[in-house]
């Protein structure tokens, strides 16, 4: 697990390094406050000279980011359910309960989701 981590944190700086070497004038994409767009998104398209470059660059990290949520989305559940399991959160009754045709507790799934 350390390594992934340390894996992933080499990565991200060789992506944040290439970026910043590549985008020009950075303070006025910044400072650009008519501008329709997030400044990320402004930095990639310059950085990378074309709209579609960017958008794939971008959509890269929305997956990304869409994965590591459900990941967490998934440890926390599991955690509130070994809890529930082992009645150490109130209503642990009804968290622990499992449907058998979901395979997961439907309450604690919701409970993740909302909270």
């Amino acid at each position: 697990m350390l390594l992934s981590l340390f894996i992933n944190g080499t990565l991200a700086l060789g992506m944040l390094l290439a970026v910043l070497f590549s985008a020009h004038d950075i303070p006025h994409l910044l400072a650009d406050a008519d501008a329709p767009t997030a400044p990320f998104l402004r930095i990639f398209s310059h950085a990378v000279g074309s709209e579609f470059g960017a958008t794939i660059m971008v959509s890269i990290i929305v997956l990304l980011e869409f994965c590591s949520a459900m990941g967490c989305l998934a440890a926390a559940s599991r955690m509130t359910w070994s809890f529930a399991r082992d009645r150490g959160l109130p209503f642990s009754r009804a968290l622990s309960m499992v449907r058998l045709s979901l395979s997961v507790s439907f309450y604690f799934l919701l409970n993740q989701i909302i909270c």
